[in-house]
């Protein structure tokens, strides 16, 4: 049986650390079916001794063996409206049970295991497989040996992926070393960088019809000729007339007020009191009352205008919380470093409307990305506008986030009780930080392709989970049109979706707790309250046993 509790015991079961480590034990099993059997192997181990740890903690109230100590007498009984049913202690020779609390606890948990396996492998596996199988690349002819002279570096380029175009192009120095064994010996030296034959131009990629070859030279040119390059000429229809005016909804202008008096009225009377214990008389029957005007054009109008927002306010209450948060009661001593948050904010609609626009042009395809770049920098009505708004806005938006972070760290805001709105900030600088560099390789040119380069190898070489976190970022070995894709996605929705969510929870938590004062301020925070301190909350601070109530 459970040990009977008073309302003044604490909770039961003690919260502890095992079902934490059983879940990551669960996690690592799942990744290394992926990744590996080294860490399948590990989240074995986990599993295993966080989990008979959890069970020895869970069962230790049922396995205790009974001492010499002196019987307690027993407790009066409860009544039925207050007790809780129990499970009727075992007899002789019978084994112990379990509650059924116990029992529901362990399904739930085992069953919501496998689901949560069901549904999180596939797409794991969906995401992060496709880098680690498959990566060998194919035999590629560089040319004839006798192309390549003994003791002497040859510079060669060659397409890693024909089919990928010249995305794919590398280059490689190739040294003939001679015979070794009997066997011919080659140095190969392959590299990335943009100084030793890049063949990805400032403009852009080349096009298949701007590439010459000339005694099996590749002859790329580096830029376009110049000259107005010709646009469409554009002709109004000249031969279908201007539509005639027409009145408005078809009517005239009219008075709708008439002269004349006021109509009358008459009052309700009152009818013959009725008999009651101690009554009173009623007043005398009131004076004629004056109609109501009836309400003009203008109130009509207003009226149907909010009719809409009393509809959602009726059904939601969103109007009376959006009118709490932009009229809130906020310290007298704030100043203008207090909006460098809501700066921030703005920043993001800006990028968030503007990003939207683009997407409607763009291409995330290596052969179009570039045109489409183009197309709406040169040919889209205001579009350099709004790319520019987009690509300017982005650092301004980090800028105004560091601002912000700096205000907070100097005003002291990062205190209690504000500790979760600082880690959420914080976060939101992260997002905000990878979500440029996501951005920066989609206009694919050869500033963003090279500095993307250098991005991904910089994670490459982190320790234990840098190889890994490249290929995934790369979607392979070397960065091509499934790392575009990739990017893509992540800068436009996944990024995204979770900034705003954080700043939801950012500005839920800010109307919550409050705007702090400036620290010259007599109510800054970290500062003493005058007078006795508030109550606690009950629950975590107060732990008391389920079903409790507070006298």
């Amino acid at each position: 049986m459970e040990p009977q509790r008073g309302d003044e015991s604490p909770h039961a079961p003690a919260p502890t650390l095992w079902p934490v480590g059983f879940a990551v034990g669960i996690a690592c099993i799942f990744v290394g079916l992926i990744v590996g059997p080294v860490v399948a192997g590990v989240g074995v181990v986990l599993t295993a001794i966080f989990g008979l740890l959890w069970v020895r903690d869970a069962t230790s109230g049922f396995r205790e063996a009974p001492g010499a100590e002196e019987p307690i007498p027993a407790a009066p009984a409860i009544p039925a409206q207050r007790g809780r049913p129990a499970m009727p202690e075992p007899g002789e020779g019978e084994l112990v049970r379990f509650p059924r609390s116990k029992f529901l606890e362990f399904s739930t948990l085992g069953i919501g295991a496998a689901i949560g396996g069901v549904v999180t492998v596939p797409a794991l596996g969906f995401t992060i497989l496709p880098p680690f199988v498959k990566q060998g690349h194919p035999e590629i002819d560089v040319g004839a040996i006798d192309d390549f002279p003994e003791n002497k570096f040859v510079i060669t380029t060659f397409l890693l992926k024909p089919e990928d175009g010249e995305v794919s192009r590398r280059t490689a120095y190739i040294r003939n070393n001679g015979l070794l064994d009997g066997k011919p010996s080659f140095t190969i030296l392959s590299n990335r960088c943009a100084h030793l034959g890049c063949p990805v131009q400032v403009n852009g990629l080349p096009l298949d019809d701007q590439k010459s070859t000339e005694k099996g030279v590749d002859r790329i040119p580096t830029g376009r000729p110049a000259g107005a390059r010709a646009r469409s000429l554009r002709v109004p229809d000249q031969g279908r007339a201007p539509p005639a005016r027409q009145d408005v909804l078809g009517l005239r202008r009219r008075r709708h007020r008439r002269g004349g008096e006021d109509p009358q009225v008459r009052a309700r009377r009152s009818g013959p009191a009725r008999r009651r214990a101690r009554g009173v008389a009623l007043p005398a029957p009131a004076p004629t009352l004056m109609a109501r005007r009836r309400p003009g054009r203008r109130e009509q109008l207003i009226k149907m205008m909010l009719y809409p927002l009393d509809w959602l306010e009726e059904r939601s209450g969103l109007v009376g919380g959006v009118r709490y948060f932009l009229f809130r009661k906020v310290p007298g001593d704030i100043s203008w470093g207090h909006t460098l948050g809501s700066a921030a904010l703005t920043a993001f609609i800006v990028q968030t409307v503007t990003g939207v626009v683009l997407a409607f042009y763009y291409k995330p395809d290596p052969n179009s990305a570039y045109e489409s770049i183009r197309y709406i920098t040169d040919d889209l009505t205001l579009g350099w506008l709004l790319r520019g708004m987009h690509r300017w806005g982005a650092s301004v938006f980090i800028i105004l986030l560091f601002l912000h972070m700096g205000r907070v760290f100097l005003y002291g805001a990062y205190k209690y009780p504000r500790e979760l709105n600082w880690i959420v900030g914080v976060l939101i600088l992260v997002l905000g930080m990878m979500e440029g560099f996501f951005g920066y390789l989609l206009p694919w040119d050869q500033t963003a392709y090279w500095a993307t380069v250098v991005g991904v190898n910089l994670q490459a070489t982190g320790p234990f989970v840098g190889p890994f976190l490249g290929d995934i970022l790369r979607g392979g070995s070397e960065i091509g049109p499934d790392t575009l894709a990739r990017f893509y996605s992540l800068h436009m929705l996944v990024l995204p979706g979770a900034i705003a969510g954080l700043i939801l929870l950012h500005l839920y938590l800010v109307v919550r707790l409050g705007v702090t004062s400036p620290p010259w301020s007599p109510n800054a925070a970290g500062k003493a309250r005058p007078g006795p301190p508030p109550p606690p909350r009950s629950g975590l601070v107060e732990p008391k046993p389920r079903g409790a109530r507070l006298r």
